[in-house]
């Protein structure tokens, strides 16, 4: 198994990491087991990856030395002899349990973001680490699927676990998706495709074609109205329905009689041929076939002819205005062209006078010239 360090440094290591670490690295030889391990892997303190699945790793240390049964639980506090089980960081004794929930749906949803990674297996260990010269027994309770507690006494305890549920279990992980993952986490230098190759990762795992959609199952009718069972198998009898009835009888042999009906079911006299119509008759009723664009829109009726009528009144109203303007502009005061009064007329009737001619210059006299005969002197 390789074994990979973030920075390929394990001076930052805690004790419990560094001893898981140098476990992991003797899985070799006779005790190889395939796959690849990051150490301080971010929100995990170890994530295992091997063809059949992945473990998320949370290591918890005894803070001192027990002797006694550690009795585990998915829903309650673990305990030792009665008593909150001293682990780091627990106080009510839920918190290891919470914890390992927390980072495995965590990383469950990042390995599992990709497409073709959608239903790979990632499971969730919490690793308890006891101090040296303590004797602990572990009691598992009721666990949640895809949980499980390990007591980390020796590197044969985590060596069995893996290979208790790698056992008979199906790939589900392949290089290629491996690469990926390692590379989501920041580790994308931690191996190479030929390296995972190498290890004993599938270079790649047939994906199943996806289920066909369940349909709607189509219930018949059989005689007297009684509903035929969709799951029935082939040759069934339909319940209410004569045996005799369901029977398919095939067509009969060159020379051989066609069926009889037994005694009591006779058909009676034969049915009278129904007359032909002009049009078959649809079995289904008739449907509009569905149009996906939106209807149109009802036309926006305008209003043409109200308009010119508008813009003529106005025009009218305006002219009418102008006119009444103009006759009230001429003042009374001028000259009066009236004839004079009569006194037998009774009325006086207005006359409009003629236009003022211009007098014409008086034209001169004819010439006279000295000594001309008839001129005046």
């Amino acid at each position: 198994m390789l074994v990979k360090v973030r920075n390929d440094d394990p001076s930052r290591l805690s004790n419990s990491e560094r001893t898981v670490a140098n476990w992991l690295k003797t899985w070799t030889g006779a005790n190889a087991l395939p796959g690849i391990a990051v150490v301080a892997a971010g929100a995990a303190d170890a994530i295992v990856w091997t063809p059949k699945t992945c473990v998320v790793i949370v290591i918890k240390d005894f803070g001192e030395r027990v002797t006694g049964t550690l009795r585990v639980s998915g829903y309650r506090p673990w305990t030792v002899d009665d008593r909150v089980a001293p682990l780091a960081g627990t106080e009510a004794g839920t918190e290891p349990m919470t914890e390992i929930r927390a980072r495995t749906g965590e990383l469950a949803q990042l390995l599992r973001g990709a497409p073709g990674r959608e239903r790979v297996g990632v499971t969730g260990m919490v690793l308890v680490m006891p101090q040296l010269g303590s004797r602990v027994a572990l009691d598992k309770g009721d666990l949640p699927d895809g949980m499980d507690i390990v007591l980390g006494d020796g590197p044969a305890a985590l060596r069995n676990y893996f290979t208790r549920i790698t056992t008979d279990a199906p790939d589900t992980w392949d290089a290629t998706q491996v690469g990926q993952a390692l590379g989501a986490l920041g580790f994308a230098a931690a191996a190479t495709h030929s390296d995972l190759t190498a290890e004993g990762f599938p270079a790649q795992i047939a994906r199943p074609a996806p289920p066909a959609p369940p349909t709607a199952p189509r219930r018949g009718r059989g005689p007297g109205g009684a509903p035929i069972p969709t799951d029935m198998p082939v040759g069934a009898a339909i319940p209410g329905a004569n045996a005799v009835s369901m029977a398919r009888p095939g067509p009969p042999a060159s020379g051989a009689p066609g069926p009889v009906p037994p005694p009591g079911n006779f058909p009676g006299p034969p049915a009278q041929p129904r007359p032909e119509t002009g049009y078959a008759q649809n079995p289904q009723p008739y449907s509009v076939p569905f149009d996906p664009r939106p209807p149109a829109p009802a036309p926006r009726r305008r209003h043409r002819g109200l308009v010119p009528l508008v813009l003529i009144g106005v025009l009218v109203v305006v002219l009418a205005l102008a006119a009444m303007c103009t006759a009230g502009g001429h003042s009374s005061t001028g000259p009066s062209h009236d004839a004079p009064a009569s006194d037998h007329a009774t009325t006086s009737t207005r006359y409009t006078p003629a236009p003022e001619r211009s007098v014409p210059t008086p034209t001169p006299g004819r010439a006279c010239y000295p000594f001309q005969p008839g001129c005046p002197g």
